[in-house]
């Protein structure tokens, strides 16, 4: 994979990449962003998908920032995670 991020990026120190796969990951990355090319951002969903994980992929029209509807969608992802324990 182009930026590294594989199976082997979360096994450098041990373990599994299924050892976390009881958490839950949102991932959130604009289509044009010239640092991480939306690809990775697909392979990284598909890769923890594989190993179990519950993953959501926001994608957004834009760059290498997060615009405020991303952050909301995300705040009250993560706030929905918390009311749920």
């Amino acid at each position: 994979m182009g930026s590294g991020i594989g199976r082997e990026l979360f096994t450098m120190r041990g373990g599994s990449l299924e050892d976390g796969s009881q958490l839950k990951v949102r991932l959130v990355l604009g289509r044009s962003d010239r640092f991480v090319p939306f690809s990775e951002a697909e392979r990284l969903r598909d890769l923890l998908k594989n190993a179990g994980y519950d993953v959501t992929l926001d994608e957004f029209e834009g760059g290498h920032e997060v615009p405020d509807d991303a952050l909301g969608r995300a705040v009250t992802w993560l706030r929905q995670l918390v009311d749920d324990r």
